[in-house]
């Protein structure tokens, strides 16, 4: 990514060792950095020597702008150069088993959806416009990227089937590259998966979170499945041009489990599935439910209506309205009297009463906000199946804070044994959280 280039190596994708350092500038395109010498001869041949000195006629001198070109038509040349270089070398394109050992599926196997990216994206002519010169210069034979529609194509694949890569010792645990991985590419979509993609340096490991009977059943999650189905599917549909039919978008059995509501009897503490037989007698303790589904429905819909309301707001780069928090926790207290502890409507509320507090300066909103993250934590881990890192990292050092040093522990060990089981007892996520046993 090329707004990463002056902080993280042009090879592995990681920062200098002290994490503040700068990396080791490329004499010839001054763009590429390394993070030392050893990756700086490693990434030559096989890949930056056939692109250094076309990268070199797009740095700017000035310090302002590092670029001639804008950031997001910068990564667009990035892209398709180092796809040039590949196909060029035949590695990943029509050969059989060329970059997929073990299996047939190939770089031109992968959709490009090129029309939906034209008619959504307009803006693909004029970037590509901008960067045709150098990619003609990359591809003198003009057999791989020869004209607009090509580039659409070679880009689209990329667009639609990469994977992220982060940098897992960053604080934030930022995204620094993505990446084409023929075999996790073949994986569809779920907002209820039962695996995960995890990136271990420029590796990318697909988790199980969920028993899986066959490899046909596994399901990743494309974009984060913690959001409202509205949002859900309109992300999909302009990004990966695809209507989700997942149970938890489609199955009324499974979105009336998600939204469970209280039992009316307030010792009882069963999860009762919000759906048409919701007003029922409990099947735990007999108690009639119908004024209480009424409330629960009234109270979900109220907390949706505002959910969305927010991020329309948000969506809009509208400043935050003080009068949508104080409307969003008074339904949030609403629903806490009706719906179930891990409801993912409620749950999905307490993300936003975080995201609308920000950075709170003061002792009671930060409690507050702690307090709503933690709440989302257990029902993303709930119903998602993981754990976010910098959240949980948040939420344990203020329940240290705070004296509460059992639900600190506890959410350390829970959380330590799934980066145990996702990456593994040698990955930084692991190591990294495990540290946090010794300081509490």
């Amino acid at each position: 990514m090329a707004g990463k280039v002056k902080t993280h190596c042009y090879g592995c994708l990681g920062r200098p060792d002290d994490g503040r350092g700068d990396v080791r500038r490329c004499g010839g395109c001054r763009l590429a950095g390394y993070c030392s010498e050893t990756c700086q001869k490693a990434d030559w041949k096989p890949r930056h020597r056939d692109e250094c000195k076309l990268l070199k006629g797009t740095v700017s001198e000035g310090a302002s702008k590092p670029f001639l070109l804008d950031e997001d038509d910068m990564d667009r040349l990035l892209i398709v150069l180092k796809i040039i270089a590949k196909l060029k070398r035949h590695e990943f394109g029509d050969t059989i088993g060329a970059c997929n050992q073990k299996g047939t599926r190939t770089f031109n196997d992968l959709m490009s959806h090129e029309s939906e990216l034209l008619r959504q994206r307009p803006r693909l002519l004029t970037s590509y416009n901008k960067i045709k010169t150098f990619l003609d210069q990359s591809d003198t034979d003009h057999k791989i990227c020869p004209d607009f529609l090509s580039f659409l194509r070679l880009y689209g694949r990329f667009l639609i089937n990469n994977f992220s890569i982060y940098d897992l010792k960053h604080p934030a645990v930022v995204v620094v590259g993505r990446g084409i991985y023929l075999q996790p590419s073949v994986l569809d979509h779920s907002c209820q998966p039962n695996a995960l993609q995890c990136s271990i340096g420029k590796t990318v490991l697909i988790k199980a979170i969920k028993p899986i009977k066959q490899k046909e059943d596994v399901r990743i999650a494309y974009m984060s499945p913690f959001d409202v189905r509205e949002k859900r599917q309109l992300y999909l549909a302009e990004n990966y041009f695809f209507n989700c039919g997942c149970p938890a978008c489609t199955d009324p059995k499974v979105q009336a489990e998600r939204n469970a509501m209280l039992c009316s009897n307030k010792d009882c503490h069963f999860p009762i599935p919000l759906d048409d037989k919701a007003g029922e007698s409990c099947r735990k303790c007999g108690s009639e439910n119908a004024s209480q589904a009424v409330a629960a429905n009234a109270a979900l819909d109220r907390l949706l209506a505002i959910i969305l309301q927010i991020q329309q707001t948000t969506a809009g780069r509208q400043p935050k309205d003080p009068k949508q928090y104080i409307e969003l926790t008074t339904a949030i207290d609403q629903g806490t009297t009706l719906l179930y502890p891990t409801n993912f409507t409620l749950a999905l509320a307490h993300k936003e009463a975080v995201a609308m507090l920000g950075a709170s300066t003061t002792e009671n909103g930060l409690d507050a906000s702690m307090e709503s993250l933690l709440k989302t934590i257990v029902s993303r881990r709930q119903h998602i199946g993981d754990y976010s890192y910098q959240p949980c990292f948040l939420v344990v050092k203020w329940l240290v804070d705070k004296d509460r040093d059992r639900e600190a522990m506890a959410l350390v060990s829970q959380v330590a044994e799934f980066f145990k089981t996702v990456a593994g007892e040698t990955s930084v996520f692991y190591k990294a959280w495990c540290s946090h046993l010794s300081n509490l």
